[in-house]
């Protein structure tokens, strides 16, 4: 079995002058010639390390776990030609009102939305709804 784990994603700068310190991968002692270590701020890199990986170390499926995951798993596996959702869907769902956009266009039944700016008036912009209004941040 092979593991793949990845570098923490750039952060914006902390107001503590502590440098962020990248700690080893778990998993690096235990099986060290079965270890990649991706950089998810780079999804085409990754694929292509993977890739090279994959030469010694066969690779039957890809699966991003979570929202940091999902754009990487998606590039390594086109990469890998494995089944998976394509780069520009799996990027995407990481943006709420870019998949409501793509799931309208798609004729997929959506409420009504629109977004608004956390500076706009939220009550004016609530009011202008006749129906139910969520709002995420």
């Amino acid at each position: 079995m092979s593991y793949f784990s990845c570098r923490p994603p750039r952060i914006a700068p902390r107001r503590s002058s502590t440098p962020r310190v990248r700690r080893p991968n778990v998993f690096a002692e235990q099986a060290p010639d079965n270890l990649l270590t991706l950089d998810f701020d780079h999804p085409e890199s990754a694929a292509e390390a993977v890739r090279r990986f994959g030469q010694t170390h066969p690779i039957d499926a890809v699966v991003g776990v979570d929202d940091l995951t999902t754009v990487v798993a998606a590039a390594v596996a086109e990469r890998l030609g494995l089944p998976a959702n394509s780069v520009t869907a799996a990027a995407a769902t990481r943006d709420k009102h870019v998949m409501r956009q793509r799931l309208s266009e798609a004729g997929v039944p959506e409420p009504g939305f629109r977004p608004i700016s956390l500076d706009d008036d939220l009550a004016v912009a609530a009011g202008a709804n006749p129906y139910y209004t969520a709002g995420k941040a």
